[in-house]
């Protein structure tokens, strides 16, 4: 404090205790750092923005998509960061995600290095404390090569059957959980009330009876046990008519020689065995 003639004549101070902001400012920087943790943890792009639409954080997967540093992002928009008319496109989407509160998943396609890549995407709005959408989070994964495998799978399956429908016989595939994975229509007529019921990733004890439910598994566990082919015949009353069946089964190996599934084939043999008895 001073006088008149502006010399100092007293000192004046006060005190704040501040323990609990210091907390607070702590608490948030260490929240700050999980939340950059987190996005980087992340095997796809990941990037969090404001309800304007500013980047407020970004990983660095999204960073290496886009070709920026981190400086050039956080703080912009998409407008300032992408072509205008994707960025309107990504506007858009978050414009419908804030108004609705609700996740967005949708899947885009782009080029990448002249071939089409599929990109995964999810948006989701991040709700404060009033239940108001504060903030939005997104999520980015390539999944061409998933597409490609599933495509691949697809390609495979329809080979399978197409194989298995050219056998006259009832034929079939499993999988190592016993579930079947292809079929043939002999074995569907046969067996799913002539296709009415499908099998399809259902096992024995869906579609047969008990007990030829847990032969069939006791055969299979053998299959999978010996890793060798099991030939079995076997009488069964279809109606009110005994009919005599030759069934096969192998398993299937994969190129390193490990069993991936067990192939069957059961033949009608009813009227050989008859031929055999009578020639007798």
């Amino acid at each position: 404090l001073t006088d008149a003639a502006g010399q100092v004549i007293q000192v004046v101070g006060t005190g704040m205790d501040v323990t609990e902001s210091r907390h607070t400012e702590e608490l948030l920087q260490l929240t700050l750092r999980r939340q950059k943790a987190l996005l980087n943890g992340i095997p796809g792009a990941a990037w969090l923005k404001d309800l304007e639409g500013h980047y407020l954080e970004v990983n660095k997967t999204f960073l290496l998509r886009i070709q920026r540093d981190s400086a050039d992002v956080i703080g912009k928009t998409a407008f300032e960061t992408h072509p205008a008319a994707q960025a309107a496109v990504f506007e858009e989407e978050d414009r419908q995600v804030i108004d609705s509160r609700q996740p967005l998943r949708l899947e885009r396609t782009r080029i990448v290095d002249g071939k089409e890549a599929h990109i995964d995407v999810l948006k989701v709005p991040v709700v404060d404390a009033a239940g108001n959408v504060a903030e939005i989070v997104s999520l980015s994964f390539d999944v061409t090569k998933h597409k490609q495998a599933l495509q691949a799978l697809l390609e495979t399956q329809q080979q399978q059957k197409a194989l298995l429908d050219s056998i006259p016989d009832i034929a079939w595939l499993k999988n190592l959980s016993g579930r079947y994975i292809a079929v043939n229509q002999t074995f569907l007529k046969h067996h799913c009330a002539g296709g009415l019921i499908d099998p399809i990733l259902k096992t024995n004890y869906d579609i047969l009876a008990e007990d030829d439910a847990q032969q069939g598994e006791s055969e299979d566990r053998q299959v999978l046990r010996t890793k060798q082919p099991l030939q079995i015949e076997r009488c069964k009353l279809i109606g009110e008519e005994q009919r005599w069946f030759d069934t096969i089964k192998m398993p299937v190996l994969d190129g390193k020689g490990n069993i991936t599934g067990i192939a069957g084939v059961s033949r009608d043999v009813t009227e050989r065995n008859r031929m055999i008895t009578a020639l007798r």
